[in-house]
């Protein structure tokens, strides 16, 4: 195992000495967010605005290569929601009547690709990745209206398969963003930034079996924030 582990360092090795020879930066970006969530309960793929839930990010990005390309780290901490009786479209959905509810601790790493040189004012970006989600979802099913769906139904027959399920609490998570930072002076950017999350799981709101569709959910994190440099000068 040390041996394979020195062999990897060895070929990384030219990359990090090339890197110290070139200027780079580092900057942090702040941001208020606002969370959606895009699954089994709610008709639109891309969720409602009546689930919308607050959060705050935090985003460090490192300047990878030449003038367009970096690498960052997120944190956004923040909540989500769904609830059937929100919606009076398919009907079926005031009688299932779920419901459900989830603090979310989401991580993520993400390679940033500017679309204008460094020295633009007006940078918009597109950005993809791989992250995890912290989550505890909380159901209440106490709701649905028995005399529409039967004992028999798929509905009631999942929800007793999913009592017996340990359901995940870390979810994996592919993100794809858009995006733009606007130069303020030299410093420091406005940033707004359009990601979209689907989690590897149908468990996000802790229901699978007991619903139409076993697709994967997903949810949208939309951010406002500052973003300021944290260092500029080159490494040698």
């Amino acid at each position: 195992m040390l041996k394979k582990f020195s062999i990897v360092l060895l070929a990384l090795l030219p990359l990090f000495v090339n890197a110290q020879n070139q200027a780079k930066e580092v900057d942090f970006t702040c941001a208020l967010t606002g969370n959606v969530y895009q699954g089994d309960l709610t008709p639109s793929v891309l969720g409602s605005s009546k689930d919308l839930k607050l959060g705050l990010q935090g985003m460090v990005r490192y300047h990878l290569k030449g003038e367009r390309v970096y690498l960052r780290g997120s944190l956004n901490i923040a909540s989500l929601k769904g609830d059937d009786a929100q919606f009076d479209s398919p009907e079926w959905a005031k009688h299932r009547n779920y419901s459900f509810s989830t603090s979310l601790i989401d991580m993520s790493a993400m390679l940033e690709f500017n679309l204008f040189r460094d020295d633009k004012k007006f940078q918009p970006f597109v950005a993809f990745g791989f992250g995890f989600a912290k989550i505890n979802p909380k159901r209440d099913i106490s709701k649905i209206d028995t005399n529409y769906f039967a004992a028999v139904s798929s509905e009631q027959v999942g929800l007793v398969k999913e009592q017996s399920i340990s359901q995940p609490k870390v979810l994996l998570t592919i993100p794809a963003s858009l995006g733009f930072r606007y130069k303020l002076n030299a410093q420091s950017s406005l940033f707004l930034e359009a990601c979209y999350k689907t989690c590897i799981s149908d468990y996000l709101d802790g229901f699978s079996l007991s619903v139409r569709s076993q697709k994967f959910d997903a949810y949208a994190v939309y951010a406002l924030g500052y973003t300021f440099k944290l260092n500029t000068k080159s490494k040698k």
